[in-house]
């Protein structure tokens, strides 16, 4: 276990690894009291005196009481009366003293015997440092835990001075005039708890003088004109709490003014961003007077203020007239209840809606404005570079190959990873921008996201698989808006595994234009805080944009889809043990040891390596160019930006040189290291916009073939199929039998994506390992089992060593028998996701979705389509056509178009109606019972042995030359009366 693992949050810790992890009560509550030590509880009270409560009463000394309190006061409560007597009461008023100068909240834990007017004093002087004081709402103040009768007049002024907002805690029968003005003097809020009677005249004018704001809580009948005219000339934003009567005109148009006016309460976010803090005082639409909210001059500098506000304020008047209705009617600052606007008001706005649709002096819409700096960037084209290298290299022209590569060499179910990079939004939607002309905003909006909803659906809908990854290599588009839209709608339509992308070099133009590029007195964001901007996007879903012009008409917000996206950069995506994902950030990778992170990712069945990688080794288009912008505007930072990504590049390359990486930049490898290829990785890359495809004698393989570019074009993904791989904790031992325990099963199992607790049974359990086959048996003195995930199943052979002998002739046999069989469900899962289905193999069964499957009958190859709720009520169709049309019409259109062009052989209609059985798939002498789920969960056991390399079956007829005639099932299966 090393402390790059911990730190990645990927090893299980022992409870009492995560006590000293992090020391904490909660920590100390999972350790039993049996195994605390005197040196743990001193560590663990040092860091969070609460622990007391959990500790055991048997090693609990008055030393360890001192240290808990010292730490927090509160812990006072768990002193054992064991202690408080032999330690006396002198001791334990030193040690109430000190809890209560510590956090005065610990008054509450002692006896009111006990409480001098100087511990009373020290508590009140001292609250829980770990509140936030600007919560004061849930803030519970020492005062609180005192009795009344011991609240002198002296120790409440004293308390008021210390804290003002403890007025809240005070019994108000105790609140007098003259500590309200106390309260009131020290914080503004106080007035939230001073009795009303109070609040008015020299009180009132104390808190307002401090802050305007406090007007909210003063009673609307407390009020006169001039203390109002005070608060709204400090700040207009007070305007919503003063009475109605009191507003004039001239007041509301102020407000204007100042920008403080919102049609509906906006988020902090937009407070922040607009003021610089959300403490700030904002009147809503609402909150002016209603003959004031139907003024048409008011209104008029409303909408001149906010071309959009007409059609905003119709939908207002909608919910306000919809609320009044019910029992909730929108109600203002001043808690009256909101009326809708007049007849005539409301016509009015209309009137204006098209108004505020005009078309600005230029003759061109502000987003089109945008589009149009966008379409006028400068093109760089980056030509290849001949590379030289040790190994012989060949090159294939891109347009030759169908944009599938299948590299995997095993006979397991492989990884289909799909890539494209250069898609370049701005450019691919040249036509659309032009169509925008003149049209609202919301119009142009709509057309924008439909176009790459429908990009996007041309480019994923042939994806079915959901263990498919698919890399985004980069300059998706310029500006972080279009972005957003493009993955918001990549994660609707996104069907498959996991998204990792990376950014390039147009993404760090940050949405600039070439007039800011030119401009010396530009600057541009940080690297580090566009790349932020991205990952918060990518990552999550979300997109936001700075204003309205920029492209879309308000802020975007996307709900969570189940998608995992990821965006690198110098970093590394890992799955660990083929079941826990983790991103091993840039200073983690550079400062582990070597041998840190070999471990690591010599654990790991899937890596990643992804960055832009940038150009600093490029002689003519590096930074020099512009192809950063602003971002990076001179070679220093290009040549800098590269060695980062390059060091990374080198660690990992140290650590993992044998095993299989991805590395996904956007730049080619040449542009940041002179290295030759790993024969071992495979590369993907774009930047270039030429096409290009290196398949190396020696195994070296360059994907850059999937750039998408500038000229509008159809989109598509490219593939490359790799073998999956699995963790494998035995991957190390030589062949042989090993005795493990259930824990190292368990990890096994795991790491070969099959769910299993590990062995529960009692007995010695074996792993067997041949070659890259394996088989586990539990030996007991009277049995000997197979376990299958956490069962076992008894075996007629007792002795170990037969099953070692003969494991690899087994699986060897089972292959050939199968594989006819095999071939015929791939064939069929094929077709399935042909017409827009799941194709999903188990057992004898490929499912068309969640309900509708097809069995393959293995003994007689008859395919049956049907359509069940759970395994014990299912209902047959003639043929998949039958099926469709009852349960899956969303498929029908895409089967007829397949097997109209006939690309369905096997479950379209256009050579017969009938079931069909083929012959070849047709295994000898299986019988599998009546029930089609008996023999399917034997064959999904079969299959193990082709796809995980794990014997969960056994007939010993196999071994025999009988055998390769006869059946698979375990002996004793019942055989078909048939």
């Amino acid at each position: 276990m090393s402390k790059l693992e911990k730190r990645l949050g990927l090893v299980e810790l022992t409870p009492i690894e995560k006590l000293y992890d992090n020391p904490c009560a909660n920590n100390l509550e999972s350790i039993p009291k049996t195994n605390q030590t005197y040196d743990m509880l001193v560590h663990v009270c040092s860091n969070d005196g609460m622990a007391l409560e959990y500790a055991s009463k048997k090693l609990i000394t008055s030393e360890l009481c001192e240290i808990a309190i010292k730490q927090n006061g509160l812990a006072l409560e768990y002193v054992p009366k064991k202690i408080k007597d032999e330690k006396g009461l002198s001791w334990y008023n030193r040690l109430c003293e000190i809890a209560v100068s510590q956090n005065g909240k610990a008054i509450r834990s002692i006896s009111r015997e006990l409480l001098t007017s100087d511990i009373i004093e020290k508590a009140l002087s001292k609250k829980d440092e770990s509140e936030d004081g600007r919560i004061y709402e849930q803030t519970i103040y020492p005062i609180a835990y005192v009795p009344e009768d011991l609240l002198t007049k002296e120790l409440l002024e004293k308390a008021i001075e210390y804290y003002p907002l403890c007025i809240k805690n005070i019994p108000r029968k105790m609140i007098t005039k003259s500590l309200s003005r106390k309260a009131a003097l020290g914080d503004w809020r106080t007035l939230k708890y001073i009795p009303n009677r109070f609040v008015k005249g020299e009180i009132a004018e104390i808190a307002i003088s401090q802050n305007p704001m406090a007007i909210k809580f003063i009673q609307q009948e407390a009020l006169d004109p001039s203390v109002c005219q005070k608060c709204f000339e400090k700040d207009p934003g007070t305007l919503g709490y003063i009475p109605s009567a009191y507003i004039t005109k001239e007041m509301c148009l102020k407000v204007i003014e100042k920008d403080r006016l919102f049609v509906l309460e906006p988020p902090e976010e937009t407070l922040v961003e607009k003021f610089g803090t959300n403490d700030v005082g904002i009147v809503l639409f609402g909150d002016f007077p209603e003959s004031i909210r139907n003024d048409r001059t008011i209104l008029e500098i409303v909408i001149q203020n906010d071309k959009d506000s007409p059609l905003q304020l119709i939908w207002w008047n909608d919910e306000v007239r919809e609320r009044i209705k019910g029992e909730f009617p929108l109600r203002d600052k001043r808690k009256e209840v909101i009326n809708p606007l007049r007849r005539q008001t409301i016509e009015y706005l209309k009137t204006k809606i098209s108004a505020s649709e005009e078309i600005s002096d230029e003759g061109i819409t502000p987003l089109k404005i945008e589009a149009a700096a966008l379409m006028n960037t400068a093109v760089v084209e980056l030509p290849s570079k001949k590379i030289s290298r040790k190994s012989k290299e060949l090159r294939i022209n891109a347009n030759d190959v169908p944009g599938f590569t299948d590299l995997s060499v095993g006979s397991a179910a492989g990884l289909k990873v799909h890539y494209v990079s250069d898609i370049h939004l701005e450019h691919q939607l040249s036509k659309t921008f032009e169509k925008l002309g003149n049209k609202p905003k919301e119009k142009q909006v709509s057309l924008v996201v439909e176009a790459i909803s429908d990009k996007i659906h041309e480019m994923v809908s042939e994806v079915k698989d959901e263990n498919d990854i698919l890399l985004i290599g980069g300059d998706v588009a310029s500006s972080k808006e279009l972005a957003a839209e493009f993955y918001h709608e990549l994660y609707c339509q996104w069907r498959g595994g996991i998204i990792i992308s990376i950014l390039g070099n147009h993404e760090l133009w940050d949405g600039t234009t070439e007039k800011d590029w030119v401009d010396s007195r530009f600057v541009s964001r940080p690297v580090e805080e566009i790349v932020d901007d991205y990952k918060a996007i990518i990552g999550r879903g979300i997109g936001e944009t700075d204003d309205l012009d920029s492209f879309l008409s308000e802020d975007l917000y996307y709900d969570e889809q189940d998608v995992n996206s990821i965006l690198l950069e110098n970093e590394l995506y890992i799955l660990y043990k083929n079941k826990v994902s983790r991103i091993v950030p840039e200073e983690d990778i550079v400062t582990a040891s070597e041998e840190e992170l070999a471990d690591l990712l010599s654990k790991c069945t899937l890596i990643v390596l992804g960055g832009i990688g940038y150009s600093g080794l490029n002689p003519v288009y590096n930074a020099q160019t512009g192809l950063y912008r602003r971002a990076i505007d001179g070679i220093d930072e290009d040549v800098r930006r590269t060695e980062r990504f390059r060091t990374v590049y080198n660690k990992v390359f140290d650590c993992a040189k044998d095993r299989q990486v991805i590395v996904l930049s956007h730049t080619p490898m040449r542009d940041w290291s002179d290295d030759v290829y790993n024969k071992n990785w495979i590369y993907v890359s774009g930047h270039t916009h030429q096409d290009e495809l290196i398949l190396s004698e020696d195994g070296t393989t360059v994907f850059s073939d999937n750039q998408v570019g500038y000229k509008p074009k159809k989109w598509k993904l490219n593939a490359f199929m790799v073998d999956k791989l699995w963790y494998d904790p035995f991957e190390s031992y030589k062949d042989g039998i090993y005795e493990i325990t259930s824990d190292q099963y368990r990890e096994f199992n795991k790491g070969r994506g099959i769910m299993c607790k590990g062995c529960s049974y009692p007995g010695t359990l074996f792993a067997l390992k041949r070659g890259k086959m394996y088989m586990f048996l539990l030996q007991t003195p009277q049995n000997l089992c197979l376990m299958v995930g956490g069962q076992r199943k008894s075996l007629k052979n007792k002795e170990v060593m037969y099953y070692f002998a003969n494991m690899r002739l087994y699986a060897e046999r089972v292959r050939k028998l199968i594989s006819p069989y095999q071939a015929i469900m791939q064939r069929l899962s094929e077709e399935v996701k042909k017409i827009g289905g799941t194709g999903k193999i188990h057992g004898c069964i490929v499912d068309i979705s969640f309900l509708s499957h097809i069995y393959v009958n293995p003994y007689d190859g008859k395919m049956t389509p049907y359509w069940a709720w759970d395994i014990t009520a299912r209902r047959p169709f003639a043929n998949v056509e039958k099926l469709l049309e009852k349960k899956e019409p969303r498929l029908l259109q895409q089967f007829y178009v397949e097997n109209q062009k006939d690309e369905l052989p096997l479950i379209g209609t256009k050579s017969s109606s009938k079931p069909v059985k083929y012959k070849q798939a047709a295994l000898p002498t299986w019988v599998f019972g009546t029930e089609i789920y008996e023999p399917s969960r034997i064959m999904k056991a079969i299959q193990f042995v082709w796809e995980q390399n794990v014997i969960r079956i056994w007939n010993d007829d196999v071994l025999s030359e009988k055998g390769q005639k006869q059946s698979l099932l375990p002996l004793g299966t019942r055989r078909d009366k048939k």
